[in-house]
């Protein structure tokens, strides 16, 4: 969605007004939030094999570990209780679990301000068509201006939709105790499956 000028009009790019500023715009805005929404993903991710790594290497040193024997007083016939050490919560996953935290919030915020540039897109162009009755009316060198809202609403469903998906992630990792499931959440994470090529084609 790169508003793409003349090489010769740099001095009129400069000075674009109106619609045309508006646009041009927010173009910059969504490069600038899919550029910062990678580096928090790449950050998710991280933090994420750090709480799969901790999880199994507690589980591991739980099952290798003794039993501890807990005499019960009370009664001819004491009883004997068996626990394990690392029951609970391993050390370190709650400061994990907060790093990651950390970065779901950084992408909802993104998702936040995706949602505020496309409604303004959608306000801007409405209005240009209301100025000029014809809708492909083209402020850019190839788009017309309704090209750059359906573009916006497009690419936030997918990062809306990747959003709900990191967020059943960050419920449920922690708390997970199958290796697999673990493995499947991390690269849930990271493959980001409602983000696909298409989300750099329109973008670009």
């Amino acid at each position: 969605m790169s508003s793409r000028r003349s090489s010769k009009s740099s001095v009129q790019a400069q000075n674009l007004q109106g619609s045309a500023r508006v646009i041009r715009d927010h173009c910059a805005d969504w490069h600038n939030y899919l550029l910062k929404w990678e580096e928090l993903n790449d950050a998710g991710v991280t933090v994420a094999k750090k709480i799969v790594n901790r999880k199994l290497q507690a589980d591991y040193q739980s099952e290798a570990s003794e039993p501890v024997a807990v005499h019960l007083p009370g009664g001819a016939n004491n009883s004997t209780a068996f626990t394990r050490q690392h029951d609970g919560m391993p050390d370190g996953l709650q400061e994990l679990c907060y790093d990651l935290q950390m970065a779901f919030d950084g992408q909802e915020k993104l998702v936040q301000k995706m949602v505020k540039v496309t409604k303004h897109l959608k306000a801007t162009i409405g209005l240009q068509d209301s100025l000029d009755k014809s809708s492909t009316q083209i402020l850019f060198q190839t788009w017309p201006t309704k090209y750059f809202y359906e573009t916006s609403q497009e690419l936030l469903s997918m990062y809306s939709k990747e959003l709900s998906v990191k967020k059943a992630v960050l419920e449920n990792i922690a708390h997970s105790k199958s290796r697999d499931v673990l493995m499947m959440y991390v690269s849930t994470w990271q493959i980001q499956p409602y983000i696909g090529d298409r989300a750099k084609l329109l973008l670009e």
